[in-house]
């Protein structure tokens, strides 16, 4: 059964409020942003390292700095790690410094903004992206692709898990790390021109 219109719009409007707030507390981060660059970082390696789920903990990184709790969103994110667990798709840290930056600047609240809503979001996602391919840190080597960087298919569950048990996912954590400073970056930039 469809949202009614009025479910729909008040869905919107709550969405915008925690975008509005969302942003305010960004703004806070522009005073220091060597600092800020650094925790996300740490933070985003923390995560990874400890919890697994490159794209989660990403977004748990600037979910945690902005003081932000969305389970449900979080919950979502559970499939992109190793692109939906095959490796052959995009990085999911990069996916999830992605979806922060589209709840910070590009968020489209209601499809029928059409495509100058959906736009929003393109410049800054295109900044990450290509602070990202210019990255030459082991083992982005300038590839966006999961398997690229990783090594692993993720569809073949026993070099899955000897990926975990060997420690070898720890250079995912140090690409999570990369996409949570990268992700910083592009909101400072971006932060500036709002």
């Amino acid at each position: 059964m469809p949202l009614s219109t009025a479910a729909t719009k008040k869905r919107i409007t709550m969405e915008k409020e925690v975008i509005e707030g969302f942003k305010e507390k960004a703004n806070l981060v522009i005073h220091n942003p060597e600092l800020f660059k650094k925790q996300a970082a740490e933070r985003a390696y923390f995560y990874e390292e400890n919890f697994a789920g490159c794209a989660q903990s990403v977004l748990s990184t600037f979910f945690e700095l902005f003081d932000i709790k969305d389970p449900l969103f979080m919950s979502a994110t559970a499939a992109l790690p190793g692109f939906l667990h095959t490796a052959q798709g995009s990085c999911a840290a990069l996916i999830g410094g992605g979806l922060v930056l589209g709840m910070l600047f590009g968020g489209r609240h209601d499809l029928t903004t059409g495509y100058e809503g959906l736009m929003r979001i393109a410049p800054p996602a295109q900044r990450l992206v290509e602070l990202w391919l210019e990255d030459r840190r082991s083992p982005l080597n300038g590839s966006t692709r999961c398997g690229d960087i990783s090594g692993v298919d993720f569809r073949d569950m026993k070099a899955n898990k000897a990926f975990h048990d060997t420690g070898e996912y720890l250079k995912c954590a140090r690409v999570a790390s990369y996409a949570a400073e990268m992700t910083a970056q592009v909101i400072l930039e971006f932060m500036k021109e709002t």
